[in-house]
């Protein structure tokens, strides 16, 4: 198949955009034929070769230095889709798919697909109902305008997509409700079993860790301020970015936390700095799926996470729940596995085999795969 992907993601990538290129990538494996016309260049796969059968095309963004550099990133991506995506599209006449995701890709690839009568595939990961249960008052600030209507636009391509997947159970049966139409199928994402395997560290560091994106819904402020909590806490080390990243350092300094913030990091240093350390800590308040404990728990790492639904779908008993937002109970987790080292051992081979036998992208590019090929068959 021949198989074109929209990624339009942030400079600092998050659990979408991630998964989103992964499985594109392990479709190219696969033989595919894969084109991905993303928005920026991220640092997480630089240090490992990309499939043949996999190209890709940066369009760049603007900066927001000033008031109104969003309109005119928009304006740019407009003009950019016109004259150098659509007239790629144009000279291969012989795409597939279109898939695309969230808001404005999925928007666009319906777009694309009823000027260039391609298919369309989307990947539902929220929507706005379930994100208002999950963050409430957060959420009313931030569900207006520009952000609204987008939610809104994104509703209505995704009804008129040709195929819907999910990343979750959970997130499948929330979209099916929030748009009245059945979301095909759940896709998990994976994880890269060998590069995982192929990081080794010289010692082990006494530090914890968190992954994502510096959100406020993310709490990783909770993690601080459960730290300070505890007598002699251990260094937090802090991967990825972010619009809280400046208000979490002010926070880390006046709670005096030994905090390292290491922005956006490429795979193989990622997995690095979590086997250096002695557990994970992933208090979000919501998720699609929630990546990151997946890939602490294969490499034996234990992992602390609030008590949300998403997450006992995806990790059951794996992990360690605190009650959502309860910091003395995060606190006395935090506690147990730091002065723990027997009980991190035990569940990190016990996370590890979990993960070994129920996550890879392998599989998830097959199940994707498998459901294209089916529908393409019967068209």
């Amino acid at each position: 198949m021949k198989l074109l992907f929209l990624i339009e993601n942030l400079r600092e990538i998050g659990g979408g955009d991630y998964s989103i290129f992964k499985f594109a990538e392990f479709l190219a494996r696969k033989g595919n034929e894969v084109i991905i016309f993303a928005q920026n260049k991220n640092t997480f796969y630089e240090n490992y070769d990309l499939p043949r059968s996999m190209k890709i095309y940066y369009r760049g963004s603007l900066k927001r230095y000033f008031k109104g550099c969003g309109f005119l990133s928009r304006r740019y991506r407009s003009v950019y889709d016109y004259f150098v995506l659509n007239s790629f599209i144009r000279k291969n006449p012989d795409i597939d798919y279109v898939c695309g995701y969230l808001r404005d890709s999925a928007i666009k690839a319906v777009r694309i697909g009823k000027i260039f009568n391609i298919k369309t595939v989307n990947f539902v990961f929220e929507n706005p109902l379930w994100m208002e249960r999950d963050l409430k008052e957060e959420w009313y600030k931030e569900f207006k305008g520009v952000l609204k209507r987008s939610w809104l636009a994104a509703k209505q391509a995704y009804i008129e997509s040709d195929i819907l997947l999910s990343n979750s159970l959970i997130s499948k049966k929330e979209c099916e409700s929030w748009i009245n139409k059945k979301v095909q199928d759940f896709i998990y994402p994976g994880l890269d079993l060998q590069m995982a395997d192929d990081v080794k560290i010289d010692k082990k560091e006494n530090q914890l860790i968190y992954i994502g994106r510096l959100d406020s819904y993310k709490n990783v402020d909770e993690i601080m301020k459960s730290l300070s909590k505890i007598k002699n806490p251990l260094l937090l080390v802090i991967v990825g970015g972010g619009p809280e990243k400046e208000k979490l350092m002010k926070l880390s300094n006046k709670l005096e936390i030994e905090t390292k913030f290491l922005g956006n990091i490429d795979d193989f240093q990622k997995f690095q700095q979590i086997k250096k350390s002695l557990f994970m800590v992933f208090p979000s308040s919501h998720e699609g799926f929630g990546m990151p404990p997946m890939e602490a728990l294969y490499c034996e790492i234990p992992c602390i996470c609030s008590d949300k639904p998403i997450f006992k779908e995806v990790y059951g008993g794996k992990v360690e729940y605190f009650k959502e937002h309860d910091l003395i109970d995060l606190s006395k987790k935090v506690k147990f596995l730091a002065d723990n080292a027997e009980y991190r051992r035990k569940r990190g081979k016990e996370g590890r085999k979990y993960i070994k036998h129920k996550f890879s992208w392998e599989e998830s590019a097959d199940k994707i795969e498998t459901i294209l090929l089916a529908n393409k068959r019967n068209q």
